[in-house]
């Protein structure tokens, strides 16, 4: 079992964030432009920079790769394919948030929720950025969203982003993105001594 140190948030801000990528060009670089924005505020506020690690899970569709191999192609030669295409989309929006090249970059093949919480209890991330999952099919309506998955379960801060389409009226009235927030009180009442 791998240990994981409890996150220090607070006058120091972040100091690792974690983003999350699916391979939809929209929805990464929503994720990674706040990754962007954190750099940005922890450099005007003289604080030292957060480390930003970008992670892809690969989760494939029930049946797919067999589908697949019925066709010819091995195992090990679809996962190096869908590796090889997600790493250069990924690549593409890393740039185009802004991101230096070097930003490290890790694409796992797993169960996403789970691949995630792991590499952040790895990493000690003090935060996760998330495109949305797009929701849908009976799959979803009778399992639930996998971000709901990621949201109950992981032991950091996890802001899910949803990427606005162009000329979308609610974000160009408002000018700022709606943020919900989930505040455990109970926890950081434990953690305080305030509860009997």
């Amino acid at each position: 079992m791998t240990s994981y140190a409890e996150p220090r948030i607070g006058h120091d801000g972040f100091t690792h964030i974690l983003v999350v990528c699916d391979g939809d060009r929209d929805g990464d670089e929503a994720a990674l432009k706040l990754a962007v924005t954190a750099i940005d505020v922890a450099q005007c506020d003289g604080r030292a920079v957060p480390h930003v690690d970008v992670l892809c899970v690969i989760e494939p569709e029930p049946g797919e790769d067999f589908i697949r191999t019925l066709g010819g192609a091995s195992p090990e030669r679809l996962e190096a394919t869908r590796h090889k295409e997600r790493s250069a989309s990924i690549a593409r929006s890393i740039s185009a948030a802004g991101l230096p090249d070097t930003t490290p970059l890790k694409i796992v093949s797993g169960k996403g929720f789970v691949e995630i919480i792991r590499h952040a209890m790895a990493a000690s991330a003090d935060l996760v950025i998330k495109p949305a999952a797009k929701v849908g099919g009976l799959h979803a309506q009778i399992f639930g969203s996998k971000d709901l998955h990621l949201l109950r379960k992981c032991p950091c801060p996890v802001w899910i982003v949803r990427p606005f389409p162009d000329g979308d009226a609610a974000q160009a009235l408002s000018g700022t993105p709606v943020v919900v927030a989930a505040v455990d009180f109970d926890r950081d009442a434990e953690g305080a001594g305030d509860t009997p």
